[in-house]
């Protein structure tokens, strides 16, 4: 037994396992019930933490500078503080634009990968021993990217239903684990 197993058997509380597994699943159906309400609940959540992790940072700026010139740090974080303060309102105010735009983002980032990708094989043609499976790899990347470009809300829906499913085979495995430490328990080893 491992020795969190140890300590929840000690004291009796392999239930909070359990309960931590049914969170979980409850998690994982609140999700896949309400897909959109989700997404963009994430987004607003994601808009405060930007909001106040930056105003935090903005008035932290001179204890971020050990050994560098204070002028060019000091100001970098003032700059990257006001950026992220305004980006955090933008998602807060704009939370269906702010994933659509950061799916497309996302297209463009994997058909940049792609496209480096095939001619990074085609330049090393014969000495690149998977030199098939990457060109295909690559091509993948781009057909995925342009998808996403030309379709960022179903990429946007996609991902979040794959979290729903996520959250709820791992809510299983938690709660298969919770009796597994309560049958540890109670057995004598």
């Amino acid at each position: 037994m491992s020795e969190i197993q140890v300590y929840l058997c000690n004291r009796n509380k392999w239930w909070i396992v359990l309960i931590q597994g049914i969170l979980f699943f409850l998690f994982g159906i609140a999700i896949l019930v309400w897909p959109g309400q989700t997404a963009v609940l994430f987004m607003q959540i994601t808009g405060i933490f930007l909001i106040v992790s930056n105003i935090v940072q903005l008035f932290h700026w001179n204890e971020l500078r050990p050994g560098k010139s204070p002028a060019f740090v000091g100001g970098m974080s003032i700059v990257t503080s006001l950026l992220g303060i305004i980006l955090g309102v933008f998602i807060l105010l704009l939370p269906v634009h702010s994933m659509l735009i950061v799916f497309i983002m996302i297209g463009v980032w994997l058909f940049m990968g792609g496209v480096m990708n095939i001619f990074f094989v085609a330049k090393r043609n014969s000495i690149y021993p998977h030199q098939k499976g990457s060109i295909f790899y690559g091509i993948m990347m781009i057909v995925l990217a342009i998808l996403f470009v030309l379709f960022p809300m179903t990429g946007v829906m996609s991902t979040i239903i794959l979290i729903g499913i996520y959250s709820i085979l791992i809510a299983l495995y938690i709660v298969f684990s919770a009796f597994h430490i309560k049958q540890g328990c109670s057995s004598p080893e």
